[in-house]
């Protein structure tokens, strides 16, 4: 049984995680995530299981919680977008290596091609 300053002091350490994670949102490393989100699961389970007075805590502290949650979850959700986009760019100029477009004398627009090189130099 988990009385009310440990319960409260167990919520503070959920709303400093959320905090964490949010400026590892921000700045990175996205892999400590997996471990933030562990810690935060562990006391999150403690809170739930840890009688009335607990719960009633976890209750309290819900609102605020969410919040930070909803925060966190719009962060993540553009930091996978982020990371979409750049792969995106990525795969587009691979493709493009090679390709150059450019004016002619006129103005018109001219794709250049860039042959490989296909020398044998065998020993």
């Amino acid at each position: 049984m988990i009385t009310v300053f440990m319960a409260r002091s167990k919520l503070k350490q959920i709303v400093a995680l959320m905090e964490e994670e949010r400026r590892v949102l921000l700045n990175g490393p996205l892999s400590s995530i997996t471990e933030i989100a562990a810690k935060r699961g562990v006391i999150l389970d403690a809170l739930e299981n840890g009688g009335p007075v607990s719960r009633s805590v976890l209750r309290n502290g819900l609102k605020h919680i969410r919040n930070l949650a909803i925060q966190n979850k719009k962060l993540f959700e553009a930091s996978i977008e982020g990371m979409k986009a750049a792969t995106d760019t990525l795969q587009k100029l691979e493709e493009n290596i090679g390709v150059m477009e450019t004016y002619t004398s006129s103005g018109e627009k001219v794709l250049v091609l860039q042959r490989s090189s296909k020398k044998d130099h065998r020993v």
